[in-house]
């Protein structure tokens, strides 16, 4: 998936799965204000502030298109940075689409659990509270049913459920073959027009600890039930009896999914509204932090590129960062390049560092060691480097300067501080500075 498509997703509120669906939904509005011109004075200003959030929203989604269109063909250093970028985000696209995501209320939002059978102790609402469960009643067969009938159309695109929580009785009776279905039949309970819409055949059972077995689901559509039929559990004993238990059933919607328009279209079109204006804050959101990040990008594609950093004492120059090497051998490669190693003396030092780390996203090295006196810190010219501020050691790795075999200093690739390592091990080289 491009970095444009991915933006594109954050910019409508959905998974692209449904964007054809939010396209439809925002393709009735002008059909709804024209009944309400004539019906109703104060939907005037409620379709100007959909308007004004609408053309703000699609300002927001050219601005991103054409920041990222710029990057994208720039040098070839800044589109090989992008397409690093563009992995990290298709990386993380599942914890973006949770920002997205709400859970649905049940208690408010009207409806009625079912089930084919449920257990006198054990209400079907049970599995649908967040604590408790529901159990299937004797003869404890399977399959079993269990569903939540809506008032309205929602649709539904991520689901987690746990078993009983009594230990003894977890694994042996929570489900480890399901069907999740749904329906918008007036009788949901029908199996021949039920909606599959994921399907577990694994066999896997619940663990001891109960953690929820989640799933995210390509649903496109709306529908009014929603449910589980339980094929088959582990039982309790070889051919014996098979209850069947399912509790804190969750549901999630997209923010900005909008159901269908019922009478009051007023109410309707304020929905809309609300929606945009919650879309709009989020987009926001992530339009500063794709600025953010676009900053960071540009930064440090221009130090890749050779001499483009100076300060009151020097040029700052890379190696060719696609040969990895030795402490050793980089510090010699700063020789062939007329340079010398970069010592950073300075915080401000250290954040150049912090932009190289962000270019290469892997360990380099930098002109440090303890090999001429074990334990004592050192830059390559001799000079004390144990009191150097800015140099941070990396949790639990400040122990490695009493390792003989651990003698250079690398920077690290997901944290901003320092390891002790093998100096003939290769990683990308140090930066090196010209005198001018």
């Amino acid at each position: 998936m491009s970095l444009v498509g991915f933006l594109l997703v954050l910019f409508l509120g959905v998974r692209s799965s449904g964007s054809e669906e939010f396209d439809r939904q925002v393709s009735q509005i002008p059909q709804v204000l024209h009944i309400h011109k004539t019906e109703d004075p104060s939907c005037k200003v409620t379709a100007k502030r959909i308007e004004d959030q609408l053309n703000k929203l699609e300002l927001l989604a050219s601005t991103i298109q054409d920041d990222v269109r710029d990057i994208k063909h720039g040098p070839t250093t800044a589109r090989d940075l992008v397409q690093n970028l563009d992995q990290e985000i298709t990386a993380t696209k599942t914890s973006h689409d949770e920002m997205y995501m709400h859970e649905v209320s049940f208690p408010t939002s009207g409806g009625i659990a079912k089930a084919s059978s449920s257990h006198e102790t054990t209400p079907t609402m049970n599995a649908f509270r967040g604590s408790g469960h529901w159990h299937s009643r004797s003869p404890y067969t399977v399959p079993q049913s269990l569903w939540f009938e809506f008032t309205e159309p929602i649709r539904v695109v991520k689901y987690s459920f746990t078993s009983r929580g009594e230990e003894r009785y977890t694994a042996t009776d929570g489900p480890s073959k399901y069907i999740f279905w749904a329906s918008n039949h007036t009788d949901c309970s029908e199996e021949s027009l039920w909606v599959i819409l994921k399907e577990d055949n694994s066999g896997t059972p619940f663990k001891i600890s109960n953690a929820p077995k989640v799933e995210y689901i390509n649903n496109s559509q709306f529908y009014r039930c929603y449910g589980f039929k339980v094929t088959d559990v582990p039982g309790r004993s070889p051919g014996g009896i098979k209850p069947v238990t399912i509790g804190n059933v969750r549901f999630y919607s997209i923010l900005g999914d909008i159901s269908y328009p019922g009478q009051n279209q007023l109410s309707y079109l304020e929905q809309i509204l609300g929606n945009g204006n919650n879309i709009l804050r989020e987009t926001q959101h992530m339009f500063k932090t794709l600025n953010d990040s676009l900053a960071n990008l540009s930064s440090a594609a221009e130090f890749i590129k050779e001499g483009n950093i100076s300060d009151s004492n020097g040029l700052l120059v890379t190696p060719d960062m696609s040969q990895k090497l030795t402490w050793y051998e980089s510090w010699m490669r700063c020789q062939e390049m007329g340079a010398e190693p970069f010592i950073p003396r300075t915080k401000s030092d250290f954040s150049v560092l912090k932009t190289v780390r962000f270019a290469l996203n892997d360990f380099f090295w930098i002109p440090a060691s303890d090999f001429a006196v074990e334990n004592h810190l050192r830059w390559y010219n001799g000079e004390d480097a144990s009191n150097t501020p800015g140099l941070e050691w990396t949790e639990g790795t400040h122990q490695a300067l009493n390792e003989e075999e651990k003698d250079c200093v690398i920077f690290g690739s997901r944290l901003d501080g320092v390891f002790m390592w093998d100096c003939n091990n290769r990683y990308y080289p140090m930066i090196c500075k010209k005198n001018i």
